[in-house]
């Protein structure tokens, strides 16, 4: 069906809903570690909100596989050295202006001691600011900034690993084979790995499975992947659909559900079953976030109604078209705000609130940490709105299509010549 007639509906984008909730299972956990107060203490339930911080890493890392694969698949981005250069600048304009300031910010109010003028302080700052930070220092203030590191080295594999896909991977048989073969090639490295490193000691599982690029390169090109089914429709009616979308968001919920409680039984019931979450979710995460993509995105057949104030009256779920627009300043600022909360902890005002609300003697200190994590959450979303506002795609815009311009392929054939005068072969 061509995009021109498909019907209009002013419906949420629910790959805007996933996400959401992303980032707010990230969100969640994350409160966790800077609640000043013993938030499960008698509260049998509290393991719903153990949420999985790594699962919500390993979901943005998909969506952004899928994103950039749509880019490349439909021809707004191509493998030409002027293309791939492009490819490039509208990446590095879309973090880096943002992602400078955050830093900036971090340093000169929350940890401004690594302003004094050191080497180390001086490799530390290089580090954070040209990609090559793996929160091997100040992790409670600069942790998040490893997120970036990974997601750029997967931005500049993208168009050689869209290149080799493009190449071998023709029909609708091979897709299948070819997602079957990296979710089984990533599971296979990360249990060699994990191996490794149980019988050697050296090493960790976050710094050395769950952070790096390359073993995040089979979720990342999985997404990518799914693209190529757009070319393959696939006759289903409406309740079938339907019923396979609620089936898909209701696997996705439980397994994140499943996940939460393993986790929290490993973090305090002593439980050893962590390693599930570790080697054997990963794989499923792809597999059930590909199946959301591919029955809310890639079977969509209709067109989303632009967003604005009227769609949003008429349907409040609209709402959750707006995240895009302030996710990165989320994501990027809600763990120093986490942190200068519980700088800031006075534990006689939740007390207070706590009363206010009569909340039982039994649940005081859970209700402080729900209270917490509510008041840091509408403190990160007032932020990030302002944020957003002050990096405006427009003037971002105006410097990428300057940089566009330019023909780089006469700069990389020149650079090369040069390349074989110095080094003949």
């Amino acid at each position: 069906m061509e995009k021109s007639i498909l019907q209009e509906k002013n419906k949420p984008d629910m790959l805007n809903v996933l996400r959401f909730i992303a980032f707010i299972i990230i969100f969640l956990l994350h409160a966790k570690a800077f609640i000043p107060v013993a938030w499960n203490e008698n509260y049998s339930m509290a393991w719903l909100f153990y949420t999985p911080a790594w699962a919500g890493t390993w979901i943005f890392f998909m969506l952004s596989g899928y994103g950039i694969g749509a880019g490349f698949y439909s021809g707004k981005y191509d493998t030409s050295i002027n293309g791939i250069v492009r490819y490039y600048i509208r990446r590095i304009m879309a973090i880096l202006p943002m992602y400078w300031f955050w830093i900036i910010l971090i340093a000169i109010f929350i940890k401004s001691e690594i302003l004094i003028p050191s080497w180390e302080h001086t490799e530390y700052l290089l580090q954070l600011f040209f990609f090559h930070y793996q929160e091997e220092f100040y992790s409670a203030e600069f942790g998040l900034g490893w997120y970036i590191t990974t997601l750029v080295r997967l931005y500049f594999a993208a168009p050689f690993g869209y290149f080799l896909l493009k190449k071998t991977v023709k029909t609708k048989g091979q897709i299948y084979i070819a997602i079957a073969a990296m979710i089984l090639t990533g599971f296979t490295v990360r249990c060699m790995m994990g191996y490794h490193i149980q019988v050697t000691g050296a090493g960790n599982w976050s710094s050395d499975i769950y952070k790096p690029f390359y073993f995040n390169l089979d979720i990342f090109f999985t997404g990518m992947l799914l693209n190529m089914l757009k070319q393959y429709p696939e006759k289903l009616s409406q309740v079938s659909l339907e019923i396979r979308k609620i089936f898909t968001l209701a696997l996705l919920l439980g397994l994140i559900t499943i996940n939460s409680y393993l986790y929290y039984a490993c973090a305090y019931n002593g439980s050893d079953k962590l390693w599930i979450y570790c080697y054997l979710f990963p794989s499923a995460y792809i597999l059930t976030v590909a199946l959301y993509i591919y029955y809310f995105e890639i079977r969509r057949d209709y067109k989303f109604a632009k967003l604005s104030f009227l769609h949003l009256t008429e349907n409040p779920w609209r709402l959750f078209d707006y995240f895009p627009r302030i996710q990165f300043p989320m994501y990027l600022f809600h763990s120093g705000i986490l942190y200068c909360l519980a700088l800031n902890y006075n534990d006689t005002l939740y007390s207070m609130i706590c009363r206010t609300f009569c909340v039982p003697s039994d649940y005081i200190n859970f209700a402080k940490g729900c209270i917490y994590t509510v008041i840091a959450f509408f403190l990160s979303l007032f932020w990030a709105v302002l944020i957003s506002g002050m990096f405006k795609k427009e003037t971002q815009g105006r410097l990428c299509t300057y940089l566009e311009k330019k023909d780089y392929s006469q700069w990389c054939n020149g650079f090369w010549k040069k390349l074989e005068r110095i080094f003949p072969l």
